[in-house]
C-alpha cells in the first residue's frame, strides 16, 4: 500500500502523479537479485568501457528520449509508480496524468544522469534520485517479471533495448533517535507507442526545413512559410501526419531524434528523408489565460 507520497504538494494540482510508495500490485523481488544482475551486467573493464561508449553514442541519437513505464520495484514504499518522459532538452514530466507536468531535470553522462530542479517537497523528502540505462541482459526476464504477451507494449529485447533503473536515495527518520539510510530501486522500460512524447516535442514549436520556417501550434495547427501553407498535424501509433489545405495528407516516421532535430521518412517512400531543425529565434505565443481569470 502506499505509504509515502513523494510528489504531495503536485498531486494537488493534477489528477495523479508521481509518487513515493506505490498501490499497484506488482511484485517486489528481493534485493539480493539486484545485487547479481547489475554484478552480471558489469562484468570486466573492457566491457563496461565498451559499454559506456555505447551509451554515449546512444546520449545523441535519441535513443533514451520517450515515455518510459515503472514495471518493477525493490521496496514498496519508495517505488517511483509514474511514467516518466524524458525530452531531448533535459527536462523530464509525468507522462501518465491529464497535462504533462515538469518534475525535473537530467543530463546524460555514459547512460547516467541525476534528477535536479526537482519540487521543493520532494527534494525535502529524498536525498537524491538517479538514473542508469543499461541494455536488457537474460536475466532481467526472471528478475522484472517480463512477459510474451507484452512485447507489443515495451521494448524489451536482450542486448538490443534498453531498461532504465532510477534508484531513491532517502533518510527514514520513523525514528528520530535512528534514522536509516534508504536505497531503493525502480525498473522501467521503454513504451514502443510514443504519440504522447512527439506530440509533445513537435507541438508549439517552430522548425526549420528547406530554408523555410514550419510552426506546429499547441493544437496541431501548421503554418509554413508565413501561411504559405497551412494544415493539421496528427500523431497515431508513432506516425506523423502533415494534412495539408492545399495539398496531399503525407505521412512520416521518426528515424532519429537529437537535442535539436527530428529526421524524419516518408512512410509510403522511405528514400525520402527530411529534417526538421528546431528554430530558437521564433517564439511560440504564451497560451491565453485572460478567459480562466475572467
Amino acid at each position: 500500500m502506499k505509504k509515502k507520497s513523494l510528489w504531495a504538494v503536485t498531486a494537488a494540482l493534477a489528477a495523479g502523479i508521481l509518487s513515493l510508495g506505490t498501490d499497484v500490485s506488482l511484485q517486489a523481488a528481493e534485493p539480493e537479485t539486484v545485487v547479481e544482475t547489475e554484478a552480471e551486467e558489469t562484468k570486466g573493464s573492457e566491457t563496461e568501457a565498451s559499454k559506456i561508449q555505447e551509451n554515449e553514442k546512444q546520449d545523441k541519437n535519441g535513443e533514451y528520449f520517450g515515455v518510459w513505464r515503472y514495471i518493477w520495484y525493490d521496496n514498496t514504499d519508495y517505488a517511483l509508480s509514474n511514467d516518466l518522459m524524458f525530452m531531448p532538452d533535459g527536462t523530464i514530466f509525468l507522462a501518465d496524468v491529464p497535462e504533462a507536468i515538469q518534475v525535473g531535470t537530467y543530463e546524460l553522462s555514459g547512460g547516467k544522469f541525476t534528477m535536479e530542479n526537482l519540487p521543493e517537497e520532494v527534494a525535502a523528502q529524498a536525498n537524491s534520485i538517479t538514473g542508469e540505462f543499461t541494455p536488457l541482459v537474460k536475466s532481467d526476464a526472471a528478475t522484472y517479471k517480463l512477459k510474451s504477451e507484452d512485447a507489443d507494449l515495451y521494448f524489451q529485447n536482450e542486448e538490443e533495448d534498453n531498461k532504465l533503473v532510477m534508484t531513491v536515495d532517502a533518510t527514514d527518520e520513523t525514528d528520530p533517535l535512528a534514522p536509516k539510510s534508504i536505497q531503493a530501486a525502480t525498473a522501467f522500460l521503454k513504451l514502443k507507442n510514443q504519440d504522447l512524447f512527439l506530440n509533445k516535442l513537435l507541438q508549439d514549436t517552430a522548425w526549420d526545413i528547406g530554408g523555410k520556417v514550419l510552426v506546429i501550434s499547441s493544437d496541431g495547427t501548421l503554418n509554413l512559410d508565413d501561411g504559405a501553407q497551412t494544415g493539421k498535424f496528427t500523431v497515431s501509433s508513432n506516425e506523423i501526419k502533415f494534412a495539408w489545405d492545399k495539398g496531399a495528407a503525407v505521412t512520416y516516421m521518426p528515424e532519429e531524434i537529437t537535442e535539436d532535430s527530428i529526421i524524419l521518412s516518408n512512410l509510403e517512400d522511405d528514400s525520402q528523408i527530411i529534417t526538421l531543425t528546431r528554430n530558437a529565434d521564433i517564439s511560440m505565443p504564451e497560451a491565453d489565460t485572460e478567459a480562466e481569470t475572467e
